[in-house]
């Protein structure tokens, strides 16, 4: 789909964006446009807009078997409401 079955290199662009998100979450003004060029070239990969919460719950469970014991329910709602966020923003770029 992402043009590349380099599923390292995959992770490692998803972890890029992510940090860009997290870094950035605090100052929308200048994480919008990245978020919507995000979501405009995966919309050109071939994403259709249902699979972005499947890859939210995937996240969720990767954060939470790698924190074991630290991933409290706080965390969870952390990374629930800020994935939330930028996927309303990606998606903003389907409409």
């Amino acid at each position: 789909m992402f043009g590349s079955t380099d599923m390292a290199a995959q992770g490692m662009k998803l972890m890029q964006s992510l940090g860009v998100a997290v870094r950035a979450v605090h100052d929308l003004d200048s994480l919008t446009p990245y978020l919507r060029d995000l979501g405009q070239r995966h919309i050109g990969y071939g994403v259709a807009q249902e699979q972005y919460p499947l890859v939210g719950t995937a996240l969720l469970w990767s954060i939470e078997r790698c924190l074991g014991d630290d991933y409290t329910p706080e965390l969870h709602d952390a990374w629930s409401a800020t994935y939330a966020l930028i996927i309303s923003i990606a998606l903003s770029a389907y409409e």
